[in-house]
């Protein structure tokens, strides 16, 4: 499912790796470095195709490339369940701009400070 809205709405987000390291250490972490932001896809439909939007997460640049380039590693190093944060950053969106075709707005799904 691709929808161009949640894309836009992500871009608007922190990176999701700048923002855990904030939360530990402010002093290290410099957001306007990760600019611009883009949605990285956090599933595949195989075959080198991307997956639903709704399984992307904000990353800027350089921890997109660096996600595309090792995915596993890349969770290990950062301390941070991918597909999880997806889904958190998906159920937050609906929260936020209503139901999106027919799905109804998660309200037992755990959200994200934003």
């Amino acid at each position: 499912m691709r929808d161009p809205k949640y894309r836009r709405w992500l871009k608007r987000q922190h990176c999701v790796v700048c923002k855990k390291m904030a939360e530990t250490d402010a002093t290290k972490v410099d957001f306007y470095g990760c600019i611009p932001v883009d949605p990285a896809h956090t599933e595949n439909n195989g075959a080198s195709s991307k997956g639903p939007d709704s399984s992307c997460v904000p990353l800027g640049r350089k921890h997109h490339r660096e996600y595309d380039f090792n995915r596993k590693e890349f969770e290990d190093k950062y301390r941070v369940d991918m597909k999880v944060l997806a889904a958190q950053y998906y159920a937050q969106y609906l929260k936020e701009n209503g139901t999106k075709a027919g799905l109804p707005v998660p309200e037992s799904e755990s959200t994200i400070d934003l």
